[in-house]
């Protein structure tokens, strides 16, 4: 257990249950890929919900870096905003550059998992964007070579 000033455990509940609504999410809109039948488990859809967790996330986010800031800002009577980025980079870059060469050299490989009737091809678009989204211009990518996607 975390005593620091810094961890707000009431909050884990949240991002907990948020955490789960995406998971949720991600099955729903993939269980017509794999065509998956429909199973009435529960009386709701939770194809909306994780845009809705996702959002959360974001709203949790803002108030833990809001209060960082002031509290380093009280402590300080400055903040240091070059050491605050810093310490954003090097708590997001390694995970998401795992992630990034994760799915590019590796999941590629599964190609069997693609549906044929996907209306982009995956693994040319995977190939020919990967600069992108290396270079955080992941929305760039989609618009050149998937066109605009989750329209409809």
């Amino acid at each position: 257990m975390n005593n620091s000033i810094n961890y707000f455990p009431g909050l884990d509940g949240i991002r907990f249950y948020a955490a789960i609504l995406v998971v949720l999410s991600h099955i729903e809109s993939f269980k017509n890929r794999f065509e998956i039948p429909t199973l009435k488990l529960f009386p709701i859809s939770f194809k909306y919900w994780g845009d809705f967790s996702v959002t959360l996330f974001f709203v949790l986010s803002g108030y833990l870096i809001t209060y960082l800031l002031i509290v380093e800002k009280q402590k300080f009577l400055t903040i240091n905003v070059g050491k605050f980025y810093m310490r954003r980079i090097l708590r997001i870059w390694p995970l998401y550059y795992f992630v990034l060469l994760t799915g590019f050299f590796i999941w590629n490989q599964w190609s069997f998992l693609w549906d044929p009737k996907i209306s982009i091809d995956f693994l040319k678009y995977s190939k020919d964007s990967f600069f992108y989204h290396f270079l955080f211009l992941s929305n760039i990518s989609l618009c050149l070579y998937a066109g605009l996607p989750y329209l409809g």
